[in-house]
């Protein structure tokens, strides 16, 4: 039971680890990155301002919240007959937004080159793609061709990868980035999305709150750190994961001292056979290796059981995540190599010792 449970613990660890990783991986387009503004106040003096600024990789300027975006309702009828009910994220904004948010572009022309070439270029994700039909041969076309509930000025300029915004329990849905005119960005640009040098992230967040109360003294200064917001909506897997990793620490821990305690039974349980076997010319090592074999023996079986079982519960635990890690050979065989390391250390260790112990004076003791 011991060698099953550990086996089950450390599976668990490394499932959990990879899939924490994922979460972390995907939050990297939010890393040393805030927002400001609340959507009311024009912001675009104090864009100018902040593009001078020190401290700073990259800015933008957008009319919407990144994590806080617009949503539009997009209906697809099935072949069935049934019509399919889909969220579409809008967020108007500059051209520098692709590279402050660490957004890749698969399919069409830079932002800059957009703006030069149509008047109302608009991007959309590889799932806003899936769901109209829409491939590279579609670029430059309206996009009302294809989404009647689209604007009719809008143009397809290009298809980039899709860009979480939400918990990774959730598919990422429909997208759309559309580049504003200068004169829409001056007069709605309410929100500015700002990515720090991670170097100067404190210095620079305090000479942009000094600028913004230079600029807007009556209004207090508020900003969302977006790395943080994009991880709290992943907290709850978070925890749990956090807490599957300590489990199998703490497991760990108690199983070095389970083992310590089981192999010296066994080898005081055995001294008078370890005796008689070095009587009749046994080996240290022989009999290293008769007391290793039956705990290996038990690891085999408890592996054979355990291994199944935590497949079914792990799988059941990710099919909670629209973006799940996939079990592989390594996270079953890391496991039993580490328990099979533990055990064989344990035992050697007091075997061999026992194995030392002149067998006349063990045969005198019992």
């Amino acid at each position: 039971k011991l060698h099953k449970n550990e086996v089950c613990k450390f599976a668990r660890y490394t499932l959990a680890q990879k899939q924490m990783d994922l979460i972390k991986s995907r939050a990297y387009h939010y890393e040393n990155t805030i927002e400001i503004g609340s959507g009311t106040l024009p912001l675009f003096p104090l864009y100018q301002e902040l593009k001078q600024m020190d401290g700073i990789e990259s800015i933008s300027l957008s009319m919407s919240s990144v994590l806080y975006c617009w949503l539009r309702e997009l209906p697809i009828r099935q072949t069935d007959g049934s019509i399919q009910h889909n969220s579409i994220a809008h967020i108007p904004t500059d051209t520098t937004f692709f590279q402050t948010m660490h957004i890749r572009q698969i399919a069409g022309v830079s932002p800059s080159q957009a703006c030069r070439e149509y008047t109302h270029p608009a991007f959309i994700n590889e799932k806003l793609a899936r769901l109209l039909n829409i491939d590279i041969s579609h670029i430059g076309h309206k996009l009302n061709e294809f989404d009647e509930f689209s604007d009719s000025l809008s143009t397809i300029a290009g298809i980039f990868k899709n860009f979480p915004l939400n918990s990774l329990e959730e598919e990422i849905g429909g997208q759309q980035i559309s580049i504003g005119t200068e004169q829409d960005l001056i007069q709605k640009g309410t929100f500015i999305q700002i990515k720090l040098i991670p170097e100067y992230y404190k210095e620079t967040l305090v000479s942009i709150e000094k600028l913004w109360k230079e600029m807007n003294g009556e209004r207090g200064f508020k900003y969302v750190d977006m790395h943080k917001e994009f991880m709290l909506r992943n907290n709850k897997v978070i925890i749990l994961s956090r807490i599957l990793i300590s489990y199998s620490f703490i497991a760990l821990a108690l199983t070095c001292f389970g083992l310590f305690g089981i192999s010296w039974y066994a080898v005081r349980h055995r001294t008078r056979e370890i005796a008689i076997r070095k009587v009749h010319g046994a080996s240290n090592w022989e009999i290293v290796w008769l007391l290793n074999r039956s705990f290996l023996w038990q690891i085999l079986v408890a592996y054979i059981i355990a291994i199944p079982i935590t497949w079914l519960l792990m799988q059941h635990w990710l099919e909670q995540f629209a973006y799940r890690i996939s079990a592989t050979q390594w996270n079953f065989l890391a496991p039993i190599l580490i328990v099979l390391v533990i055990t064989t250390i344990t035992i050697t260790i007091h075997s061999y010792l026992s194995a030392r112990t002149n067998p006349v004076n063990s045969l005198k003791a019992e």
